[in-house]
């Protein structure tokens, strides 16, 4: 199976390689082609230099780009994905990518957007969350939820608005106590 990642020179992109080189055919694409070539060489995956030819050849395609080219990205290589295969985003947040899917993929093209909620530091899937945000469950659910059950993954079923809203305090939250901290410690 051939497995696509847009993105996969850096972060969280590159992180995955290493999760599913073993297992699966990996491409990847980057906006430094000559960077590209270079991780593709030393990880030991593919480099191809376009995204609409990545989604072309990509049964199980991910979406692993900043945040704000998630969408332009979705909607760039979406006409050049085949039928039967499956878009998945790796984005902490998800009502814009699930919209932009939706509106833009064919309808024999499933959909799953997901956050990993762990960064590209992380050395192992064993225990790590990842939140699933799928508006209809078609045959690659099943497929994609069994993967990561069976890594042993935290798996958190919930929907887009939900997630988000969620992320909105966590994230308030978050930088309320980093910036409370820096304000006491001056």
């Amino acid at each position: 199976m051939n497995v696509g990642i847009i993105g996969g020179t850096d972060g969280l992109g590159k992180t995955l390689i290493y999760y599913f080189r073993d297992e699966f055919e990996v491409y990847i694409t980057g906006t430094d082609h000559k960077k590209g070539r270079k991780v593709a060489e030393e990880l030991n995956v593919q480099y191809i230099e376009s995204n609409a030819g990545l989604a072309n050849i990509s049964d199980i395609l991910v979406i692993a780009v900043p945040i704000q080219f998630t969408s332009d990205v979705i909607r760039e290589v979406a006409p050049f994905m085949k039928s039967g295969t499956l878009m998945v985003d790796v984005t902490s947040v998800k009502e814009e990518p699930s919209k932009t899917m939706a509106e833009a993929l064919p309808d024999n093209v499933e959909y799953i957007p997901t956050h990993p909620v762990f960064g590209p530091r992380t050395t192992r899937l064993d225990n790590q969350v990842i939140v699933l945000t799928a508006d209809k469950k078609g045959k690659w659910y099943p497929k994609v939820y069994n993967y990561l059950a069976g890594k042993n993954m935290r798996i958190i079923e919930t929907t887009a608005e939900k997630h988000d809203f969620m992320m909105s305090i966590v994230q308030v939250l978050t930088h309320f106590s980093f910036i409370s901290t820096a304000s006491a410690i001056e």
